[in-house]
């Protein structure tokens, strides 16, 4: 199924660096707090497997693929996926965005 009309991207949440373990990152964010939990390196090795998992308040939120454009994920929801683009502004500076269209 095809989407209709011209995508965009809007701003789904701001993430500040927290803590830094191995292994595991925790950002900061409006909507809560992130963990970003690495994938056993074998595994993330594999085609259209995801390098990451990302938490949301504790809750599983997304796999984490490498893009062109930054990293993506998405959130699948009853009425259909909604997909995420996760770009690095810097080394403690994260946007993620959701692709819509209008």
């Amino acid at each position: 199924m095809k989407k209709e009309g011209k995508e965009k991207l809007v701003l789904f949440d701001r993430l500040r660096l927290h803590t830094q373990e191995e292994g595991l990152t925790i950002w900061k964010g409006e909507k809560g707090t992130y963990a970003f939990r690495n994938i056993k390196p074998q595994d993330s090795l594999k085609p259209n497997y995801p390098i990451r998992r990302v938490f949301l308040n504790r809750k599983y939120l997304t796999g984490l693929f490498r893009g062109k454009e930054g990293y993506t994920g998405d959130i699948l929801e009853e009425k259909g996926k909604r997909k995420l683009l996760f770009k690095p502004l810097s080394k403690q500076d994260l946007h993620i965005y959701e692709r819509v269209f209008s």
